[in-house]
């Protein structure tokens, strides 16, 4: 038996959900959607109704993080990784997740204050070294 995704799967049923919702022609219609939503994820509920989200960028946010879950912290829910502001910045194996250490890097700036930078953000590096060794 295969191990499924339940969170991917998850994510795909928002999806499909958001995009019933943006091309729903009234509001019966669209109330009966979000109420799906409810359902399946009171997170992506809340972001849509409480918070205005566009369905159409939420859409597009999911689809990336569902590319990128394997890099997704554990301690994230894929909607949650889906809305973060460091989304943009996940690209591999080992991130840092700090927008600040991704930006000193495109700005060129001193390899010490970079290395500096790293190292307040590596809390547990016993651990992070027997993981990549």
């Amino acid at each position: 038996m295969a191990n499924k995704n339940y969170e991917i799967e998850n994510a795909l049923q928002i999806i499909e959900l958001l995009e019933k919702y943006i091309h729903a022609e009234n509001e019966p219609e669209q109330n009966e959607i979000l109420q799906k939503l409810r359902n399946t994820n009171r997170d992506a509920y809340k972001l849509i109704t409480k918070q205005n989200y566009n369905p159409k960028a939420l859409i597009t946010k999911l689809k990336k993080a569902i590319k990128l879950d394997e890099y997704r912290p554990k301690n994230l829910s894929i909607i949650s990784f889906a809305v973060n502001e460091d989304l943009d910045y996940t690209h591999g194996d080992f991130d840092t997740f700090d927008p600040k250490l991704s930006h000193m890097f495109k700005n060129n700036a001193a390899p010490d204050t970079i290395r500096e930078r790293f190292e307040q953000g590596i809390k547990n590096i016993n651990l992070l070294a027997k993981q990549f060794t």
